[in-house]
């Protein structure tokens, strides 16, 4: 059941990015939509399972930093090269006693279950695999943002998985 959990969780998000009906200059589009229409939670799994999955895609990383007079174009641009080439999935995964605490799964038991499948332009399907090597920029960066996730979220935040 958890399997498929993530399975579903990874097609509803890359679907649901997919279908946009327009393409907006980035600067026009709406963050708080941005990041609702890329994050799935899985429904009907019980109260005593939450699965939520996040895919962060790179537009995401333009039309935030774009908007911030704090960074520099220097650091923006190096920020914009070290994710130019990845698309992020962060989950996070968790069973719910009954009396309401959250046991969170660990980054290897996720991925130990996670399945991706992308289906291309042209209608091929294929298995994708989480990289488990990083390069440091990339590290880095993951490294600053899983504490403000924390911040955001608490220990939800503390506990996704990129």
């Amino acid at each position: 059941m958890r399997d498929r959990v993530l399975l579903i969780l990874l097609a509803l998000a890359s679907a649901e990015s997919l279908c946009a009906l327009e393409r907006k200059p980035i600067d026009t589009v709406s963050v708080d939509d941005f990041t609702s229409d890329t994050q799935v939670m899985l429904e009907g799994a019980g109260d005593d399972h939450l699965a939520f999955a996040w895919w962060i895609q790179n537009e995401y990383w333009y039309s935030i930093l774009g908007r911030d007079p704090a960074i520099s174009e220097t650091d923006r641009k190096a920020i914009y090269d070290a994710l130019s080439w990845v698309s992020l999935l962060a989950i996070v995964q968790s069973d719910v006693s009954r009396l309401g605490s959250f046991n969170y799964y660990s980054k290897d038991e996720v991925e130990e279950n996670l399945v991706i499948h992308f289906t291309g332009p042209e209608g091929k399907k294929q298995q994708l695999s989480p990289k488990r090597k990083l390069d440091a920029d990339l590290e880095m960066i993951l490294g600053i943002f899983k504490p403000i996730l924390g911040a955001a979220m608490g220990n939800m935040g503390n506990n996704f998985h990129f």
